[in-house]
């Protein structure tokens, strides 16, 4: 955002924030290699739909872009995403994750 100074709190500089949209979730990635898919996902986001994005959009491209395995996976660190079962999975299949 650009806005001057003198307008720091003017309300054309200032726009409401949503954290939590229910009926709008994106899951998408990029790479030093470019952008990837952006994938309209429907419920919520709970252990078992990560790991259907994990084995249907994540292993294959992670198989894609870094053919010998050296890639690095990184997430947002949601609730989700740090469930025993997620971690076990990534394990499972050698998806490496930034801490």
């Amino acid at each position: 955002m650009w806005r001057e100074l003198e307008e720091e709190w003017d309300l054309s500089c200032i726009s409401a924030m949503v954290k939590y949209s229910p009926n709008h979730i994106y899951w998408g990635y990029f790479s030093r290699k470019g952008i990837g898919l952006i994938v309209p996902l429907s419920g919520s986001a709970t252990g078992d739909s990560h790991i259907t994005i994990l084995r249907k959009y994540i292993i294959p491209a992670m198989k894609k872009i870094f053919p010998n395995n050296n890639g690095w996976f990184q997430k947002d660190n949601a609730r989700s995403h740090k469930s025993k079962v997620i971690m076990a999975f990534q394990i499972e299949n050698s998806i490496r994750t930034l801490s």
